[in-house]
């Protein structure tokens, strides 16, 4: 499935609006397509600001942006209705397209994101096999939810424990391993799931043998 055929699949799973053809919608399903674009948006800001002090700039766009979101919500009704269908299949599409330009240049596969956070939203039915909603019509999740394995996908094992270090000077993946430079040091390592991890300061050892602190 394409990523907005599994989209698709949720929104029909859990509720939500799907149509196959260009339609006008309610005022309430319209207020929530926008409300969480940008409430994504404050989010996407978030992720840069991390968990810096010092990025005041960042910071005050993320607080516009969520007045954006209250200012949306508290619009009436008919300012949701009548949209223009080809410019909103444009600017949506445009959306679309600048993420994915995003992904590329953090040299993150967003197509596998895309299969592992659908994953994870299909699994927010509530042990009735039911979706649960907050009070805007988000789905919320259940507790059989799994979150999804982001750092798994863009961080191959031992990548994770290499993006960490300070001295770690990039690397690629070919053929199920992993090259990189570390300490001056050419280093290599298998990847996930196999029995090698990353330990740090350039060390990798057998998943299961023990470290100082176990002797």
């Amino acid at each position: 499935m394409t990523g907005f055929q599994k989209v698709k699949q949720f929104c029909r799973t859990f509720g939500h609006a799907c149509r196959n053809t260009a339609t006008q919608i309610d005022e309430t399903t319209s207020r929530l397509r926008l409300t969480l674009i940008v409430e994504e948006t404050a989010e996407v800001v978030g992720a840069y600001i991390g968990n810096a002090q010092h990025k005041h700039h960042l910071k005050a766009a993320q607080e516009h942006i969520l007045i954006a979101e209250k200012l949306i919500q508290e619009a009436q009704n008919y300012e949701f209705l009548d949209i223009d269908l080809e410019n909103l299949a444009k600017e949506l599409t445009d959306v679309n397209y600048v993420v994915y330009g995003a992904g590329a240049a953090f040299g993150l596969n967003l197509d596998e994101c895309m299969a592992a956070v659908h994953t994870s939203n299909m699994s927010k039915l509530n042990d009735d096999g039911r979706p649960e909603f907050n009070d805007i019509g988000k789905v919320v999740k259940g507790g059989n939810y799994k979150e999804p394995d982001i750092a798994g996908i863009i961080f191959p094992e031992p990548l994770v424990g290499f993006h960490n270090d300070p001295s770690y000077k990039g690397g690629s993946v070919k053929d199920g391993q992993f090259t990189g430079e570390l300490e001056g040091k050419e280093i290599f390592a298998p990847l996930k799931n196999t029995n090698k991890v990353y330990t740090g300061k350039g060390k990798i050892k057998d998943r299961n043998a023990p470290t100082k602190e176990d002797k």
